[in-house]
């Protein structure tokens, strides 16, 4: 690869849609310096994107021509880039949107916050991170599964600021991490680890936030504990 770097695709975003836009902006910004094989690693690149999600795009026939083959490439992306764009601002607008009403919430309730300390802001974040290596590496989650756990893994990783006005974006990990045990049993285990840990972590916070006596457990976490006890 080399128009695309291995950042730049590991970046992309889980939506189809963004990725396509992403791709055909960075394509028509530096379409002046390109090469024919730049032509054709964009041009193979939103194929692929286009195909696995089944996307309602019409992909046209190159020529063998390369002049021609130069000017149907360049059409394309230039279509899917304005194809995109619309979806992607409205897609932006409403995430920030979203963060604002989050934000004024926190700051206009005056008062009630659940509030992260910062090592364990910086820790939720890690293991997103490691979590969203190990969806990307599994061989052993389906592609469309992958897109929505990926998808929900990006927004959180959005949504995290140290002064949240409710947690209710965290619980979908829980069903996450049934779905994943159900499905692969201990194949899943690093997995689900990693969830049961940021699961701690926020109902920490949630314990502090709501003065509730010292040592309570999550409900929902105890479970998997005793699972832990008896796997050892």
């Amino acid at each position: 690869m080399g128009f695309f770097d291995e950042e730049f695709l590991e970046n992309l975003s889980s939506d189809p849609m963004i990725s396509i836009f992403d791709i055909t902006e960075k394509y028509i910004k530096h379409h002046k310096y390109s090469t024919l094989q730049d032509e054709l690693e964009t041009f193979a690149l939103v194929e692929v994107i286009i195909l696995e999600n089944k996307m309602d795009f019409e992909i046209p026939a190159l020529p063998e021509n390369r002049g021609d083959k130069l000017d149907i490439i360049y059409e394309f992306i230039e279509f899917l880039f304005n194809n995109t764009k619309e979806y992607v601002q409205k897609n932006e607008d409403s995430r920030n949107l979203d963060k604002y009403r989050k934000d004024f919430s926190v700051k206009v309730a005056k008062g009630f916050a659940y509030e992260f300390s910062q090592g364990d802001l910086d820790r939720i974040q890690v293991l997103l991170d490691e979590m969203r290596t190990l969806v990307v590496n599994s061989s052993l989650i389906e592609e469309n599964h992958k897109r929505r756990l990926l998808k929900r893994l990006e927004r959180l990783q959005g949504e995290l600021q140290k002064k949240q006005s409710d947690l209710d974006h965290f619980r979908g990990l829980v069903g996450d991490a049934g779905v994943a045990l159900g499905k692969f049993g201990k194949d899943a285990k690093p997995f689900t680890d990693r969830i049961r840990e940021i699961t701690s972590i926020v109902w920490r916070t949630q314990s502090r936030a709501e003065e509730l006596p010292s040592g309570t457990k999550p409900p929902l976490l105890s479970g998997g504990e005793n699972d832990e006890e008896n796997d050892s």
